[in-house]
C-alpha cells in the first residue's frame, strides 16, 4: 500500500469521524410523531413534526429531535412506598365545600393527538415525560379540586362515580383543545378523610343498615301474620261450609221424611214379626194416641 493510499484512507476516516460527530440520527419508531427543534438561526423553534417511522438526520450544534408516543399512556399519582422505609405522596389531595381535606390515589390513561405534538412542543418545551408529571397532573388536580369545592366529603364518598364524571367533563374541557385526549380517568381505591369523619360516616351507614334490617325483619313478621291470618280465615271458612252444608242436609231430611216414607223404609227392613201392642199384633202403631 503507497503512501498515498493510507493518506486517503486516514483522510475518509478522519472525515467520517468528524461528520457523525456534527451530525445525529434519530430512529422514530412506528406509533410515534418525532420533533425536529432548530437551536439557532431564524428558524430557532418547531421545524417539524411529521408522524414517520425511520431514520432522522440532523446537525448536532444545530438542531434536535424529540420524540412523543401517539398510543395510550398511563400515569399514575399515588401515595405509596417506593422503597423499604420510604413513602412518597404524589396522591391528590382535595379541599371540600364544607372545608374537609380528602386525599386518593389516581390513574390516567391518555393519548397525545398526532397533528397537536408540534404546538405542545412550542408551549412547553418539554418531552412528554415531563410534561405528563407537569402539567397533566397539575390539571388533573385542578379538575377534582374544582368539582370537590362544590361537594362536601361525605358527598365525595356516597356518589363516588357522580363525583369522578363531573371531574372528566372538567379535564376533557381543558385538556382536548391542547391536543390531548382523555381515555380513563379514575380514583385509585378507598379516599382518605379525617379520621372523626369517617368514625361519622361509618357510624351512619351501620344505623342506616341496622334501620333497613329492621324494616325487612318488620316486613317479615307482616308477612307470617297476614299468611297465619289467611290460613286461619281459610280454615273458618271451611268449617262454616261444613257446618251449613250440614244443616242444609238435615233440613233436606226433615222435609222429606214424611211418615209414609218411614214406612216404607221400615217395611223394607221387615223381618216379618209382628211387634206386640197390647193383645193385638200390630205391624205400626199410631204414636200420637
Amino acid at each position: 500500500m503507497t503512501t498515498g493510499t493510507k493518506v486517503g484512507i486516514g483522510a475518509a476516516v478522519v472525515v467520517v469521524l468528524v461528520f457523525f460527530s456534527f451530525v445525529g440520527c434519530e430512529r422514530i419508531d412506528a406509533g410515534h410523531v418525532g420533533v425536529k427543534v432548530d437551536l439557532y438561526g431564524t428558524d430557532k423553534g418547531v421545524q417539524d413534526a411529521e408522524q414517520v417511522t425511520g431514520m432522522v438526520w440532523y446537525l448536532r450544534a444545530a438542531s434536535q429531535v424529540y420524540e412523543f408516543p401517539t398510543f395510550v399512556q398511563q400515569a399514575k399519582w399515588a401515595n405509596e412506598q417506593v422503597e423499604e422505609g420510604k413513602n412518597v405522596d404524589n396522591s391528590i389531595h382535595c379541599t371540600t365545600s364544607d372545608g374537609m381535606a380528602v386525599s386518593f390515589d389516581v390513574g390516567l390513561n391518555y393519548m397525545v393527538k398526532a397533528d397537536k405534538v408540534s404546538d405542545i412542543f412550542q408551549k412547553y418545551r418539554l418531552p412528554l415525560e415531563q410534561i405528563q408529571e407537569q402539567y397533566l397532573r397539575t390539571s388533573v388536580r385542578n379538575a377534582y379540586n374544582s368539582v370537590a369545592g362544590g361537594m362536601t366529603a361525605e358527598n365525595i364518598i356516597s356518589h363516588r362515580a357522580q363525583y369522578e364524571d363531573s371531574v372528566r367533563v372538567v379535564l376533557d374541557r381543558g385538556l382536548k383543545p391542547e391536543g390531548f385526549i382523555v381515555q380513563q380517568l379514575t380514583i385509585l381505591g378507598r379516599i382518605t378523610v379525617p379520621q372523626q369523619l369517617e368514625r361519622a360516616i361509618n357510624a351512619k351507614i351501620e344505623a342506616v343498615q341496622n334501620a333497613q334490617r329492621v324494616e325487612n325483619e318488620l316486613m317479615q313478621t307482616r308477612a307470617e301474620a297476614a299468611k297465619l291470618e289467611a290460613e286461619a280465615t281459610g280454615y273458618a271458612n271451611s268449617l262454616m261450609i261444613r257446618a251449613k252444608a250440614e244443616s242444609e242436609a238435615n233440613r233436606l231430611k226433615q222435609t222429606t221424611l214424611t211418615p209414609l216414607i218411614i214406612q216404607q223404609q221400615l217395611i223394607e227392613k221387615w223381618n216379618g214379626a209382628l211387634p206386640q201392642y197390647g193383645t193385638v199384633p200390630q205391624l205400626f202403631r199410631d204414636v200420637t194416641k
